[in-house]
C-alpha cells in the first residue's frame, strides 16, 4: 500500500513539473466555452449545399405567396424574396445579371404584378420568367416544381370557371388538407429537433471538437510518464517488488481521473462566467457529457502509452485519432449530407455519441444518462483491455 501512494505522489509531482499542464488542464477547458457564446447557425452550412434562388415578387398576392412557400419547403433551394423591387422584366433581367456576377445565386424568378390575374384567367407561357447562370443543372428541377404549381393553379381556374370565390376556396381547401397531412405525419413519427435546436447542437459540436483535443492531450502527461518509465525499465522493477502491475495501472487511472475532474470543473466555471445564451442544457448535463468524453479519451491515451515506446509516435497517433474522429463525427459539417457508409462509420466515433446524447437532452428524452453511461463504459472497456494487454506485453 505504501508503494501505491509513493507512485501516486511521484506521478502528481511529474505532472505539475510540466508547464504545459496549466495550458491543457486549466486554460483550454476554461476558454473553450467561449465558442458557446457564438450562435453559429447550422443553416449557414446547409445554404452552401442548396441552390440559391432570388424571387422578384411584384404580385405580392396569395397565389405568389403559395408558389414561394412551395419552393421554400423544398430543401434543394435557398429562397430569398424581394417584393416590389422590379418594375418590369428588363429591370429584373439587369438586376439578375448584376447579382449573378457578385454572388453565388444561380437562379432568378420574376413574378409580374398581374400574376394573380393571369393565373385566374388561364396560364400562358409568359406567366413567370426564370433567369439562370447556366452553371447549375438543378435549374431544370426548379422549373419543373414551378410548372407543377402553375398547373395546379390552372386546374383551380378551370373548376372555378370565372368565379373568384370558388378559386379562393379551392386554394384554402388545398392548404388545409396539406396542413392536416403534415400534422398527422409529425405526430405519428419520432421527435425531431427544430431549427433552434439544430443550431444549438451545431454550436455544441464545435465545443466538443475543441474539448476533444484538450482531453486527449491532457492524457499526455500520464502517458508520457508511462512511456519514460517503460524505457527506464520501471515496469520491470515493479514486478520484482511488492507493488503489483494492478497497483501501477490504478495509479495511472487515478491521476488521469484527477486531471479530468479539474478539466470538467473548468468547463462548468467557464460556462458560468462567459456564456449567457440558452444552451438547452443545464450545467450538470454538460458536465456529465464532458466527463464522459474525457473518460474515453484519457483511457485511449493511456492505452497508446502502454503500446508505443516513443513519446512522439504516441502523440502523433493521438492527434491523428482526435482529428479524424472529430471529422467523421460530423462536428464540422452536417453528417446527414454524407453517404450512408460514412454515417455508419461515424457511429464508431465517441464524439458522435456525445452529440447524439445532447440531441436527446434537448428533445427531453428520459433515460438518456443510462444509455450514455453504457456507451462510455463500452469505449472505456475496449481501451482498458488494450492498455492491459500493452502493460502485460511490456512487463515481460
Amino acid at each position: 500500500m505504501i508503494g501505491f501512494f509513493i507512485m501516486l505522489k511521484c506521478n502528481i509531482k511529474l505532472m505539475l513539473r510540466n508547464k504545459a499542464s496549466i495550458f491543457l488542464i486549466f486554460l483550454i477547458p476554461l476558454f473553450s466555452t467561449l465558442i458557446l457564446r457564438i450562435q453559429i447557425s447550422s443553416m449557414n452550412t446547409m445554404d452552401t449545399l442548396r441552390m440559391s434562388v432570388i424571387v422578384f415578387d411584384n404580385s405580392s398576392s396569395s397565389e405568389s405567396d403559395e408558389l414561394i412557400k412551395v419552393l421554400k419547403n423544398n430543401s434543394a433551394y435557398n429562397i430569398k424574396v424581394e417584393e416590389g423591387m422590379m418594375n418590369n422584366l428588363e429591370n429584373a433581367k439587369e438586376k439578375s445579371i448584376n447579382l449573378a456576377n457578385k454572388s453565388i445565386n444561380n437562379g432568378f424568378i420574376y413574378i409580374p404584378s398581374d400574376f394573380s390575374k393571369t393565373i385566374f384567367n388561364g396560364i400562358d407561357d409568359n406567366t413567370i420568367t426564370i433567369f439562370t447562370t447556366g452553371t447549375d443543372d438543378r435549374i431544370n428541377i426548379l422549373k419543373s416544381n414551378i410548372d407543377m404549381v402553375l398547373l395546379r393553379f390552372n386546374s383551380y381556374s378551370k373548376i372555378a370557371n370565372g368565379d373568384k370565390e370558388v378559386f379562393k376556396e379551392l386554394m384554402e381547401r388545398a392548404e388545409l388538407g396539406k396542413t392536416v397531412g403534415e400534422s398527422v405525419s409529425i405526430s405519428e413519427g419520432e421527435k425531431i429537433l427544430d431549427n433552434t435546436g439544430k443550431n444549438k447542437i451545431y454550436d455544441f459540436g464545435y465545443f466538443v471538437a475543441i474539448m476533444s483535443i484538450a482531453l486527449i492531450f491532457s492524457g499526455n502527461f500520464i502517458s508520457d510518464i508511462l512511456i519514460e518509465e517503460k524505457n527506464n525499465r520501471v515496469l520491470k522493477r515493479i514486478t520484482i517488488t511488492k507493488s503489483s502491475m494492478l497497483n501501477y495501472g490504478v495509479v495511472k487511472a487515478i491521476a488521469s481521473l484527477g486531471i479530468l475532474i479539474i478539466q470538467t470543473t473548468m468547463v462548468v466555471i467557464g460556462i458560468k462566467l462567459f456564456v449567457s445564451v440558452d444552451l438547452g442544457m443545464d450545467l450538470g448535463e454538460i458536465a456529465i457529457l464532458t466527463f464522459g468524453l474525457g473518460l474515453i479519451f484519457n483511457t485511449l491515451r493511456l492505452a497508446l502509452g502502454t503500446i508505443f515506446e516513443s513519446v512522439s509516435t504516441a502523440n502523433y497517433l493521438a492527434f491523428f485519432i482526435v482529428t479524424i474522429s472529430s471529422l467523421m463525427s460530423g462536428l464540422y459539417f452536417p453528417i446527414d449530407t454524407v453517404p450512408k457508409w460514412m454515417q455508419n462509420i461515424s457511429l464508431l466515433m465517441p464524439q458522435t455519441w456525445i452529440v447524439k446524447t445532447a440531441e436527446q437532452i434537448l428533445l427531453g428524452t428520459s433515460g438518456w444518462i443510462i444509455l450514455f453511461g453504457v456507451i462510455v463504459m463500452a469505449f472505456v472497456s475496449i481501451f482498458m483491455s488494450i492498455g492491459y494487454l500493452g502493460l502485460k506485453f511490456n512487463s515481460k
